[in-house]
């Protein structure tokens, strides 16, 4: 299966992903830490010049924070790649093959594996990312 990429790859591009989601949840506190900043400032140019586009940082993060909708796709290739090139089932059956279960993944991929419509196994995920 030369056309499949290996468990070790998966794992590594769904911790990516992982990462990249986690980093996203925590930076929705720090814009919402520069908006209240900027609300905070005495002078009025600087609170003029900078709460319009300090907000809607934060409020585009904070459509991030609810759903990982611009990941998606990317998520949907990765897991279509693993079933149609390895001609499993479904996700699970190539984790099952891999015996991820003693090299799992982390919730947040499992999360946005399921907003992409892939149900992943509670077997294969848990939380890893600090």
């Amino acid at each position: 299966m030369a056309d499949l990429i290996t468990y070790a790859s998966y794992k590594q591009l769904a911790d990516y992903y992982a990462a990249s989601r986690h980093v996203v949840l925590k930076s929705k506190d720090y814009l919402y830490d520069a908006v209240y900043s900027v609300v905070l400032f005495d002078e009025l140019f600087p609170s003029y010049d900078l709460l319009t586009p300090t907000y809607n940082a934060y409020v585009r993060v904070d459509g991030e924070y609810h759903s990982p909708s611009s990941l998606l796709e990317a998520i949907r290739a990765i897991n279509n790649h693993v079933i149609s090139r390895g001609s499993y089932a479904n996700v699970n059956e190539f984790l099952a093959v891999n015996n991820a279960q003693l090299n799992k993944l982390d919730t947040k991929w499992a999360n946005m594996s399921a907003e992409a419509g892939y149900v992943i196994n509670a077997a294969y995920y848990t939380d890893t990312i600090v």
